[in-house]
């Protein structure tokens, strides 16, 4: 860049090589993306083209426009988070040319999240759900995915990334990467494991092509997106009579509300969703005190088979 740092040249160079050079996941990519682009165009709009230009005041319009459009307070809070992200990394990279440059977001508070426990399923539901009749290669996969996803909490970006080497069916473990490349050891209990050994038996049916490492393949031989198991998800629901609302995620809100009702450490229960922070976690009720291992061992429901 020369001495006028121009707002689409930082953006471009924040989004293509430090969130790369971090480790971003390409979905957080995606979405901070999603976030500098609509923050750019109102930028546009107002004519606005260096840095230099913004201050508070256009930050503070540009919050107020997505609340006018009805956006929710998560979602403009989200915004907030990655354009605050986006001026720090400017303002490193670029000290010796924005020198009277004021970081917009010092002024401004970050909008309020609204703390909300997010819907989960009853027990009765789970079992429901997990009820699948067993006949084809498929239904293995989708059973060991949901069995999975209800035994560990994991994100299903997280699921849809495991390879064949990430489980470890002896030692009941399965190793996860999260956000930012972090990683975190699971504990699996006995219906999972159960389930997944299944699985394993017939996933060479499924690949067709060979030499692809995925655990989770999709019909084509290769490695289930997120979007393909939102429509196996949908169907899977409506054939099992399940007219609640059930999103991917639901599974992981679940997971975590039943260990809690079991009575699980809430600072366990945000080792295995991997929440960085314990106020993310907070959300489902106040804190006790008792060890990750022991936690799941006694009080997730699928642990131990009958």
């Amino acid at each position: 860049m020369n001495h006028q740092v121009f707002v689409q040249e930082a953006i471009d160079q924040y989004l293509n090589d430090y969130l790369i050079e971090q480790q971003f996941s390409q979905n957080t990519r995606d979405t901070y993306r999603y976030v500098l682009t609509a923050f750019s165009h109102f930028l546009q709009e107002r004519k606005i083209q260096l840095v230099s230009e913004i201050d508070s005041k256009i930050l503070q319009d540009y919050l107020k426009q997505l609340d006018d459009e009805g956006f929710q307070s998560s979602t403009k809070a989200h915004h907030y988070s990655t354009i605050s992200s986006f001026f720090s990394f400017v303002c490193t990279n670029e000290r010796e040319h924005l020198k009277n440059f004021v970081n917009p977001c010092f002024n401004v508070p970050r909008p309020k999240r609204e703390k909300h426990l997010p819907e989960s399923l009853t027990l009765e539901e789970v079992n429901q759900l997990l009820d699948i009749d067993l006949h084809t290669p498929f239904d293995y996969r989708n059973k060991a995915m949901l069995e999975l996803l209800y035994a560990t909490g994991m994100r299903v970006s997280e699921m849809v990334q495991l390879r064949l080497n990430d489980i470890d069916l002896e030692n009941c473990v399965v190793l996860c990467f999260g956000k930012g490349k972090k990683e975190r050891i699971i504990p699996l209990g006995e219906y999972c494991v159960f389930y997944l050994e299944q699985y394993l038996q017939v996933r060479p049916a499924l690949a067709i092509k060979g030499s692809c490492d995925a655990l989770f393949l999709n019909n084509h031989g290769e490695q289930i997106t997120r979007k393909g198991f939102y429509k196996l998800l949908q169907g899977i629901l409506k054939k099992q009579g399940i007219t609640a609302h059930v999103s991917p995620h639901t599974l992981r809100h679940t997971f975590a509300t039943h260990m809690l009702d079991g009575g699980a450490n809430l600072r366990s229960i945000q080792e295995l969703l991997g929440h960085s922070d314990l106020s993310t976690t907070r959300i489902y009720t106040h804190t006790t005190n008792q060890k990750l291992k022991e936690d799941y061992d006694t009080y997730h429901p699928r642990n131990h088979m009958s």
